[in-house]
């Protein structure tokens, strides 16, 4: 009986571990959207707006760059579709993603004593993002809105999964608040003022 009692211990013990170790699998190696909050909502003369993405990820790339890049790629759209209101009978607007990118600029290595104590490799990554905003009225004259973003952030080898993800997280919401406002600041030139209702 102390034999059989024993084996449930173990065996219970043993379904404990793999059943964490699966949860931990799972809830890491999914990159999330980052909602973003307080984020000021443009309303514009316009009656249809759609997003584009123009942007392919290169198979090529590693699995984990990939990973980056649609999770780049899935929060931006987030952001651009719920950016706008619609309050027009006419005119339309069109966003094209051009470029939603990370790559690897550079890469440091340390040798001896200095890779023991602090990192064998660190990787800078670039994010880039560039996108159009293109106007298109009833007489189908259009107007484009350029806007372009980039910010960089470096990972040691020895960085954890989850750090990884919040510090790709960081870089990601710090870029899509920056072109953010730089939309916010360039809708209001003259060459779209008709088209902008209010921002809110």
């Amino acid at each position: 009986m102390l034999v059989n009692f024993k084996k449930k211990i173990i065996f219970c013990f043993i379904y404990f571990l793999l059943s964490n170790c699966s949860y931990q699998n799972t809830k890491t190696s999914n990159l999330h959207i980052i909602h973003l909050e307080n984020i000021k909502k443009i309303e514009l003369k316009v009656a249809s707006y759609r997003v584009e993405n123009n942007h392919n990820i290169n198979k090529k790339k590693s699995t984990e760059l990939q990973g980056f890049e649609k999770s780049l790629q899935n929060s931006f759209t987030d952001w651009a579709n719920k950016k706008f209101t619609l309050v027009g009978e006419k005119n339309n607007i069109v966003m094209y993603i051009n470029q939603a990118e990370i790559l690897i600029e550079e890469v440091k290595k340390n040798k001896g004593i200095k890779k023991i104590i602090f990192f064998e490799e660190q990787k800078r990554y670039l994010v880039l993002l560039k996108i159009i905003l293109s106007f298109t009225d009833e007489d189908l004259s259009t107007a484009d809105l350029n806007i372009n973003g980039e910010i960089d952030f470096f990972i040691k080898d020895n960085t954890s999964i989850n750090d990884r993800k919040r510090l790709l997280n960081k870089a990601i919401k710090k870029l899509i608040v920056s072109v953010d406002k730089n939309l916010n600041e360039n809708i209001k030139k003259n060459t779209f003022k008709r088209y902008l209702s209010r921002i809110n």
